[in-house]
């Protein structure tokens, strides 16, 4: 065995581990939506603010949108989202 098989042998078992782990991660992140309520809501207004981002020296404009939602509770109370602020 020469070392172009080994390190091929070593890539592939690499990839079979990653691959394990990604359908791990998969399954749980699904069970933890099941825990999750549904609610009826709806969008009451959309936030936006433009936003300037450096990348290698070229300023990029963008116009970033945040909803604000409204929605009810088994008790019928209305609950607004929190005003967040934009990351």
């Amino acid at each position: 065995m020469n070392i172009i098989t080994i390190s091929g042998i070593i890539s592939v078992l690499l990839g079979i581990i990653l691959g394990f782990i990604a359908v791990r991660q998969c399954r749980s992140r699904i069970g933890n939506e099941e825990n999750f309520i549904s609610a009826e809501a709806e969008i009451i207004r959309m936030d936006s603010r433009k936003s300037i981002v450096l990348i290698n020296w070229i300023p990029i404009i963008a116009k970033e949108y945040r909803p604000v939602i409204c929605y009810r509770t088994e008790n019928g109370e209305s609950i607004t989202s929190a005003q967040m602020p934009f990351p």
